[in-house]
């Protein structure tokens, strides 16, 4: 059951990170003018040029009864992304 509620949980965080960050646009509110416009442009432009990145870290999920932990790795090559999920000690690994 654990297990269950572990994959559950790190599956919905998959999909709502990769949901989130696919689909940002800032506030209606706070629309880019001026210098902020071209600022953001600026950004954007030497972002899109990294070809190559990394992501470690550490993943905690509970529901109050049960609960897990686990790493993550990411590594972005030019057109190629991976993601390793682990589970403590190395059990219930998932790739993407």
């Amino acid at each position: 059951m654990t297990r269950f509620v572990f994959a559950r949980g790190l599956l919905a965080l998959v999909a709502t990170s990769l949901l989130v960050s696919c689909a940002t646009q800032p506030p209606a509110d706070q629309a880019l003018t001026g210098a902020r416009q071209a600022a953001f442009h600026a950004r954007v432009e030497t972002i899109s040029e990294i070809p190559v990145w990394a992501l470690d870290g550490k993943l905690a999920i509970s529901d109050g009864e049960d609960g897990g932990s686990g790493r993550l790795q990411w590594r972005s090559a030019f057109e190629t992304s991976r993601l390793d999920f682990r589970g403590a000690l190395g059990r219930g690994a998932w790739q993407m």
